[in-house]
């Protein structure tokens, strides 16, 4: 098996790479310059330069809510030519077998009922305010689809929850809320700070998955060569936002208050995945909260200053 991964340098690429390297399997990983994926030439040479039955697609063009609002073309456009030159290198090269597409959970829905099933995918208009990202991202699978019949490359296409982990964006104008609540906590105690700020009430609930047991669930998947349904990938754990913020304080050490601003948004107050279809195919995300959190400030501590961004 040899396998291209595009997109390699992102998060889930960092976590995702060493353990397939790991299987003795070859990994070959175009940086952006090598691979610009918006050009179907760039696509191509890889492709026929490697020669890889298995092309990881992890590439995407994206951002905050407020940098989707400013720029939705931006991110519809990009997304989509991406997705669209590497199926189609995928097809010309004649060596691809498989593809295989993470997207995020964005694309569902936003009035999808909780636990969110992958059945509930096409059954709505997803968040207004990332949806021409959402849906471009959610083509995918359709692209895959057409592939598979028109070429006969088998598309896997999974979903993975509220990622959080080791090599995770902790710039706080665009990181996520775990990422960004080990920022805060981690900088309030080196600084010796008594208060950290948190949006909302905290009373949001969501359900956080560890980026390494979502990369160990994709390796099982890739080395298997078995195609199945498209499936969550997630904990199924319901967390609040103020028990997260509990949790990283104490791992933290960090002995102060939490100032809620209530004038800020809680967002969609309860957002879950279904884990049913992933258990019946014998899969699982066994990290606790605690264990992945306690991994995830250790690293953070630990990294070079330049990689604390």
């Amino acid at each position: 098996m040899k396998i291209v991964v595009f997109g390699s340098t992102g998060f889930l690429g960092k976590n995702l790479c060493p353990k397939i390297t790991a299987q003795g399997i070859d990994v070959i990983q175009p940086s952006r310059q090598e691979a610009n994926l918006e050009n179907i030439d760039d696509c191509l040479r890889i492709l026929q330069r490697y020669e890889p039955d298995t092309i990881i697609n992890l590439a995407a063009y994206s951002g905050g809510i407020g940098a989707n609002q400013r720029y939705p073309a931006d991110f519809y456009f990009r997304n989509t030519i991406m997705t669209a030159n590497v199926f189609e290198a995928a097809a010309r090269s004649q060596c691809v077998e498989r593809v295989y597409y993470p997207i995020g959970g964005c694309s569902y829905p936003a009035k999808a009922a909780n636990p969110i099933d992958e059945e509930q995918l096409w059954t709505g208009f997803p968040q207004a305010e990332s949806a021409a990202y959402s849906l471009s991202k959610l083509l995918g699978t359709v692209a895959g689809s057409a592939y598979e019949r028109q070429y006969g490359i088998k598309t896997q296409a999974v979903i993975p929850g509220n990622m959080y982990g080791e090599h995770d964006n902790f710039e706080l104008t665009s990181s996520h809320v775990v990422a960004a609540f080990i920022r805060k906590f981690v900088e309030a105690v080196d600084r010796g700070l008594s208060v950290v700020d948190a949006w909302g009430t905290g009373r949001a609930i969501r359900d956080f998955v560890y980026v390494g047991d979502v990369a160990d669930v994709i390796v099982r998947q890739v080395v298997s060569k078995e195609t199945y349904p498209i499936m969550n990938i997630s904990s199924g754990v319901p967390t609040s936002i103020r028990e997260l913020a509990a949790l990283v304080s104490k791992i933290t050490s960090f002995r102060g208050d939490i100032n809620w601003d209530s004038s800020k948004s809680d967002g969609q107050l309860e957002k879950l995945f279904s884990i049913s279809r992933l258990k019946t195919y014998g899969f699982s995300c066994p990290t606790t909260l605690e264990e992945g959190l306690t991994r995830t400030v250790s690293w953070y501590r630990s990294s070079p200053t330049g990689l604390r961004v």
